[in-house]
């Protein structure tokens, strides 16, 4: 107990005196992720895909707000569709332009998931954005987790369907009617999105113990039994494993942010709730302390100054 104690003081240290450094490194590796993502499912711009680009971008990126991040992907993600179809640019556009106005009027804060969660869905890891955002965004948040789920259904259907957009076979609208609003999978996904989403902002602030992981376990929970469900009565077994693994993977990333933003954050305001036969107790606690940087002072003896205080010392001892 003393070990993981004291390691997670070290780790409290670390990202306390390094905290400049650590938000650019992940602002630069999260550009960097998302590029890699969206070059490999929407490839459409060659000039897009050199990895020199993608580095400069990542790079310019690490030194700008995450809202400024998700702007510069979605003008990226824009010349990808804008190379596929002129007409899925445009519909991609507006949908974005849309959401942005939906999330604003609302006060939905957290615009990169927006972006993100599409290219979170394209490598089937949709629910990892909405447990973050619950757990560390408003209620308000849910616009962003809409409309990215949107916009991310919408987006994969023009993948698949990418041979007969080029060809002529198909075009936008037929997209929108037939294969997002006439797919009862969608449904299922959306509802499943959103009620994760509220189940775990409603849980996570409770006054009670541990309320961050009780609401990411019984969100992935219900999340999992709403799709399983639908995949069973609409046949759609086959997708059930690559769930399950999506669905672990967001359970620990889960439990990673809970560490990194709970177990960690010695400055936290935490509500506590316990009873007796009588009552019930509802606790505030403020913390008061401050971890301090341990310092050492150094100082240097010469030979001279040695010298001087072993000859004190002999004439203290003589007398």
């Amino acid at each position: 107990m003393n070990f993981f104690i004291a390691m997670r003081d070290r780790v409290r240290t670390i990202l306390g005196t390094y905290e400049t450094i650590i938000e650019h490194l992940w602002n630069g590796f999260v550009t960097l992720f998302s590029l890699t993502v969206m070059n490999q499912q929407f490839g459409y711009a060659s000039a897009l895909k050199s990895a020199w680009i993608v580095l400069a971008i990542s790079v310019l990126c690490a030194f700008i707000p995450m809202n400024a991040i998700a702007l510069v992907l979605s003008i990226c993600l824009l010349i990808h569709m804008a190379y596929l179809s002129l007409q899925v640019a445009l519909v991609t556009g507006v949908i974005l332009v849309l959401a942005y106005i939906f999330a604003r009027t609302y006060q939905g804060k957290q615009m990169y998931h927006l972006v993100g969660i599409p290219l979170f869905y394209q490598i089937h890891a949709p629910f990892i954005l909405p447990v973050e955002a619950a757990l560390m965004g408003k209620p308000a948040e849910i616009t962003l987790i809409i409309s990215g789920s949107l916009l991310s259904f919408f987006l994969r259907q023009v993948r698949d369907d990418a041979t007969a957009l080029t060809d002529g076979t198909m075009n936008v609208l037929e997209i929108i009617q037939g294969e997002v609003f006439g797919n009862q999978i969608f449904y299922v996904y959306m509802i499943a999105m959103i009620t994760m989403f509220l189940v775990i902002s409603q849980i996570r602030t409770r006054a009670i113990r541990y309320s961050w992981i009780l609401s990411v376990v019984y969100g992935i929970l219900v999340e999992f039994v709403i799709m399983v469900a639908g995949y069973l009565l609409l046949g759609n077994k086959d997708r059930i494993p690559t769930l399950i693994i999506s669905n672990l993977i967001a359970l620990a990333v889960g439990i990673v942010t809970n560490y990194l933003f709970q177990d960690l954050d010695y400055a936290r305001i935490e509500k506590l709730q316990f009873e007796d036969d009588d009552y019930t107790y509802y606790v505030t606690a403020i913390p008061k302390i401050q971890l301090t940087e341990k310092t050492i002072e150094v100082k240097r003896i010469t030979d001279e100054e040695a010298s001087d205080k072993h000859r004190r010392r002999r004439h203290h001892v003589d007398s």
